[in-house]
């Protein structure tokens, strides 16, 4: 009895440790909803750190995007040369269509060393179609 209670504090903390290391939440990629884009876009649009960057090719674009975008087309073959001089530090929100180019983006940045990569996980026609906020202008 005695062995097995000094062992009991040992075989707690053991079963207790076991599967709960969880990877640095900044580090992982993050899809988020247009609910949750909003809110990053509302809070943080025209600041330095932030950059919502649509990745569509110009012809998607010219039917609109949404306000505060920077582009860089995933299809142009430049991505990576243009992402490259970006601070690894600042937050990136990235959208395409439908979302499937932004998973590959965001991987891609991740690779790159970026931080803080978000992207819009139904992209610009989910968004559009929910009534968030866009332009043309």
């Amino acid at each position: 009895m005695i062995r097995t209670a000094a062992l009991l504090p040992f075989l707690l903390l053991l079963a207790c440790s076991e599967g709960t290391v969880e990877p640095e939440p900044d580090t992982e990629p993050h899809r988020l909803s247009n609910a949750e884009a909003w809110d990053l876009i509302r809070d943080h649009c025209g600041e330095e750190e932030f950059c919502l960057m649509d990745i569509r090719t110009p012809d998607e674009v010219a039917g609109g995007y949404i306000e505060c975008a920077k582009f860089i087309d995933w299809l142009g073959g430049e991505f990576e040369a243009l992402v490259d001089p970006l601070p690894r530090d600042h937050t990136y929100l990235i959208y395409c269509r439908r979302g499937n180019r932004t998973q590959e983006a965001r991987d891609r940045m991740l690779e790159l060393g970026f931080l803080h990569v978000f992207d819009l996980r139904d992209g610009w026609n989910s968004w559009v179609a929910d009534g968030y906020a866009w332009t043309t202008d």
